[in-house]
């Protein structure tokens, strides 16, 4: 491997996994050995076998972003998969735009009528009103979620979110109260923490969760665990859109077997077949050569914005389905509402002077944008300024809903919590991506607690992700994850290197280079002669969308920083390598 790769490598710090085969040939005998322990995962086991026995009505309750939608496909067909009768599974996602986040009283209650279980995947975990309301109905609740705990544990039949590890021991005498009240179904027992290093990563996101969830109810039913690696291309998608960190082991393997997955999960799910074939990843997928960027900057968005723009309903349906013409329509759909959610960012950020709303310690916008699209404004504002990032999306109505965004090293829940009380309705999420709501008239103060609380905060120090030598005096230059060339250390075999590296994501992003070229030819391509090539020592560089000041350098054979990417082009089922351009500095 090139040495600068390696180099770069070693500032991430990976470590060996223990469980490298927790996704294949798992043998029930040494499930409990081999596998992550997620606490309360018996409660879950025991009430999805009553429910399997009785065939009881289960709906699945989710939130609107891809972890959750992705969540909620795999445990539909989870549960189908280990035997549970399709016709009494349903699904309920909240509308963004009328409902909100999470779980709701409204929802709950209408449901808790209809249904003798819910099952919650990437939510719940705050929903103490709501699992109270199951108390007193026909319905079980059980909560299965990952994010941060802000309050009192939930009352219901089981809460199962790896964050609690820890939690769990704070609040376990008054956890221990409350299990009285399922005592009909869990008989009191005393309760032993082993070593952390045993239980679910706090890393893994919400589809994560269901599917460990699954694997664990396989082994109770007596099942073939194996039957649920059809699952993992849905858990790697979820995973990489919900930005958890790839340098986590558990995610790694997720991911990693997710993406080998493919093939046989879209034999069986054609909702899953046609978004791929949709997307044009086919010909990627039969080349075996699908990677985690097009997870993450292909499939995660499509199925993203059905919830930003309009519905989750619409990719649920599709992941959900198993008619191809059904799914082939919610496809197309959805696809387009995604190239209406790009045009809606793209005219928000060049329409709005970020400069406005920046101050010492972070970035404050009040808006009227759509809070379907407020934290995709926010992960802008947060890479272009590298500080605490909140956009807020008012309505006529006098409520606001707001979406955080944070470098690495803050934990913007932790900081929510320091707020004045009552200023904040409600809050949630996740140590670098949260979001809360507030009445309008109260966001002005909002903005001078964040001011306040962040003026003395420390963050955790974070990995240095870049490999500039100083000498290049290149300061001003974002070389975050970047590794510096010489045009004659470039070479072929740093595809296959980087490849090696797979998958990328959070804490983990694909390598960019940064070379100084000059004595290079630049040729003018494109149907309408806009875009670049740039060839240097038999190696061209394309350059897509470049601007005019850059073109005229180009073209001038001027000095210059390129900063590139690799990627893969693919023709007619032949694969050729490819540079691309990201950015272009003049050379001091």
């Amino acid at each position: 491997m090139n040495i600068k790769l390696l180099e770069y490598l070693k500032r991430y710090e990976f470590s060996p996994s223990k469980y490298q085969s927790f996704f294949t040939s798992i043998k029930s005998e040494d499930f409990d050995t081999q596998t992550p322990y997620l606490i309360e995962i018996d409660h879950f086991c025991t009430r999805l076998q009553k429910a399997l026995d009785n065939n009881d009505k289960i709906c699945i309750y989710s939130d609107y972003d891809a972890d959750a939608i992705t969540a909620t496909a795999t445990m539909y067909w989870g549960l189908i998969l280990l035997g549970f009768n399709q016709d009494n599974i349903t699904f309920y996602a909240p509308d963004r735009f009328t409902e909100g986040y999470g779980i709701n009283p409204e929802a709950i209650t209408r449901l808790s009528k209809v249904n003798d279980l819910i099952i919650s995947v990437d939510c719940g975990i705050n929903s103490v009103i709501e699992a109270n309301i199951c108390l007193d109905s026909r319905a079980d609740l059980i909560i299965t979620d990952h994010h941060v705990l802000s309050g009192t544990i939930p009352q219901a039949l089981a809460v199962i979110n790896p964050r609690l590890t820890e939690e769990y021991q704070k609040n376990f005498l008054a956890r221990r109260m409350r299990e009285s009240t399922f005592e009909k179904y869990f008989p009191a027992q005393d309760f032993k923490m082993t070593s952390s290093d045993d239980y679910v990563s706090p890393s893994i996101c919400g589809v994560g969760v269901a599917w460990f969830c699954l694997l664990y109810l396989a082994n109770h039913l007596d099942k073939n665990p194996n039957l649920l690696n059809l699952l993992l291309p849905f858990v790697a998608i979820g995973t990489i859109a919900d930005c958890q960190s790839i340098r986590d082991n558990q995610n790694r393997l997720l991911v990693k077997a997710g993406l080998k997955m493919f093939p046989q999960a879209m034999a069986r799910f054609v909702g899953l077949k046609e978004l791929v074939t949709q997307s044009n990843l086919l010909e990627k997928i039969e080349l075996n050569i699908l990677s985690s960027q097009d997870l993450g900057f292909t499939l995660a968005p499509i199925l993203n914005a059905a919830g930003r723009i309009d519905h989750a309903n619409l990719a649920i349906n599709l992941l959900c389905s198993g008619n191809q013409k059904e799914a082939l329509v919610f496809t197309q759909e959805i696809i387009a509402i995604n190239q209406s959610r790009k045009q809606l960012v793209k005219d928000a950020v060049e329409n709005s002077s970020f400069e406005d709303f920046t101050y010492e310690p972070l970035v404050f916008m009040i808006t009227d944008y759509s809070k379907g699209i407020v934290g995709l404004i926010a992960s802008r504002m947060c890479d272009r300024y590298n500080k605490v990032s909140v956009v807020i999306s008012q309505d006529k109505l006098g409520y606001a809903s707001a979406s955080l965004r944070a470098p690495k090293g803050y934990n913007v829940v932790e900081i929510m919590k320091k707020i004045k009380p009552k200023l904040l309705l409600k809050f949630g999420g996740h140590p670098e991506a949260a979001g809360f709501s507030c009445n309008n008239d109260d966001c002005e103060e909002i903005k001078d607690e964040f001011i306040r609380i962040l003026k003395g905060y420390t963050p955790s120090v974070d990995v240095p992700k870049n490999y500039i030598p100083s000498s290049l005096n290149l300061s001003g230059f974002n070389k975050k994850n970047t590794i510096y060339l010489e045009p004659s250390e470039f070479n072929d075999s740093i595809f296959n290197d980087v490849s090696q590296l797979e998958p990328f994501g959070q804490d983990f992003s694909m390598p960019k280079f940064l070379m100084k070229i000059s004595n290079y030819e630049t040729v003018i391509v494109g149907k309408l002669q806009n875009h670049l090539k740039i060839i240097i020592n038999n190696n061209s560089i394309m350059c897509f969308g470049i601007s005019e000041a850059d073109k005229a350098r180009l073209i001038n054979n001027e000095e210059v920083y390129v900063l590139f990417r690799l990627s893969k082009n693919i023709f007619q089922y032949n694969i050729s390598n490819q540079l691309t351009m990201e950015s272009i500095e003049p050379v001091e």
